[in-house]
């Protein structure tokens, strides 16, 4: 048990602090971009801004005379001038999340590979079979998809939650009705549709398991080119539309094809050796 915890231990040292630092990068530059869109999509309806209840306000930031502004406000009352769904896309959040979920990949196909460090070789020098080195690589690998994940539902609740404190016409189902008009939004929280949901664990575990076969194949003269598939289909069938089923069992079957694949020939592999 203890050197399965030493491999594991070694492991999550050599990229911890990097998927850490990715991950509290995209926080930063979602906030920032969100903000800016927020503010850009402002000024092109005539210089509201928020805060928009306060006369002082109005008089500071609006080029209108006070008068026109309340005429104006009243009329968006009922609905919001910027719709936050509008706001997620314009500020790109989507392909701030793939660009962290690539990154962080590199990162997990990086560790226990020969080329860079020297893990590789003390990987294959200690007494512990490949697959349980590959077993422990997948669940580290996993963990830091699922805690990605987590944090992008995050920032975007936090967000969706300073939209609706500082913009008119919102409601308390501003969030959640976002989480069904924005198909990026809907496949990263797929609510009651089942089959993105399996999209999702099928997409966090091809990802956990490909990126653990990297390092497992380049470690025996091999390239793992499966990860690079899986990135691939992510990036384009991931955000799809509410109820396109086609595409999601499409996903599925690729996603689960692929881990099965891996997993016969590491069984079937290891196997082999035993026979030689």
């Amino acid at each position: 048990m203890k050197k399965y915890t030493s491999v594991f231990g070694m492991i999550v040292r050599h990229s911890f602090f990097q998927i850490i630092m990715i991950m509290i990068g995209m926080v930063f530059v979602e906030v920032y971009l969100f903000l800016n869109a927020i503010h850009k999509m402002l000024m092109q309806h005539g210089g509201f801004s928020f805060g928009l209840e306060s006369d002082a306000s109005m008089k500071l930031l609006s080029p209108m005379d006070t008068n026109a502004m309340q005429e104006m406000l009243a009329e968006f009352e009922a609905y919001p001038i910027i719709n936050f769904e509008l706001a997620i896309e314009n500020s790109h959040i989507m392909w701030i999340f793939f660009l962290a979920m690539l990154l962080i990949t590199v990162s997990c196909c990086m560790t226990g590979c020969h080329f860079g460090s020297h893990q590789g070789y003390t990987l294959q020098r200690l007494q512990i079979k490949e697959k349980h080195i590959f077993l422990l690589q997948f669940i580290y690998n996993t963990l830091c998809y699922v805690i990605l994940w987590s944090i992008q539902i995050i920032v975007i609740y936090v967000l969706g939650t300073y939209y609706v404190n500082h913009m008119v016409g919102t409601t308390n189902q501003t969030i959640f009705l976002a989480f069904y008009r924005n198909a990026f939004l809907h496949n990263l929280f797929p609510m009651e549709e089942w089959l993105k949901w399996g999209k999702l664990i099928a997409s966090i575990l091809g990802l956990g398991i490909l990126s653990a076969v990297f390092p497992y194949k380049q470690r025996n003269g091999k390239f793992g080119v499966e990860i690079v598939i899986m990135l691939a289909i992510i990036c384009i069938w991931f955000p799809s539309k509410m109820a396109n089923y086609y595409v999601d069992a499409l996903v599925i079957v690729w996603a689960v094809g692929l881990i099965a694949i891996i997993c016969w020939q590491i069984w079937y592999r290891e196997k082999e050796v035993k026979k030689e």
